[in-house]
C-alpha cells in the first residue's frame, strides 16, 4: 500500500511505498499488459486491458480505438492507454467497471451509425 505523492504533466503518478521506503511509478507499462476482453463494434474496437504494475482500478483500462480491427489490437506489442501521437486510433477511455464497459460499447455503437 502506498500514498500518492505527485504527478507530472504526462500523467505519471508515483507512490511512496511504506514497505521499502522508495518511490515507485504506478503508470501502466505499455509492454506489460493482457487483453481481458475485446469486441469489434463497427469501425471501433473496445477492449479491457489489464496492466499488472498499475495500481488504480486494479490495473484495468477500458479503451476504444477507431478505424481498426480486433486482429490489429491483439497483435500489438505495446498498448499505452494514454492519448499519444504514436497511436492516433486510440480515441477514448472509460472507467474499468461493468458500467464503463457498457458505456464504451454504447459509445462505439452510437458513433458507428
Amino acid at each position: 500500500m502506498g500514498i500518492r505523492l505527485f504527478g507530472n504533466s504526462c500523467g505519471r503518478a508515483y507512490e511512496y511505498s511504506q514497505d521499502n521506503n522508495v518511490l515507485v511509478a504506478t503508470d501502466p507499462d505499455p509492454a506489460k499488459f493482457r487483453i481481458q476482453d475485446i469486441e469489434q463494434v463497427g469501425v471501433f474496437v473496445v477492449a479491457i486491458v489489464h496492466y499488472p504494475n498499475c495500481t488504480n482500478y486494479g490495473g484495468d483500462k477500458v479503451l476504444v480505438w477507431k478505424n481498426t480491427k480486433v486482429s490489429r489490437i491483439k497483435a500489438m506489442k505495446l498498448i499505452d492507454p494514454h492519448f499519444l501521437e504514436t497511436d492516433r486510433n486510440l480515441i477514448a477511455r472509460f472507467r474499468p467497471t461493468t458500467e464503463g464497459w457498457a458505456e464504451a460499447i454504447a459509445y462505439a455503437k452510437f458513433r458507428s451509425i
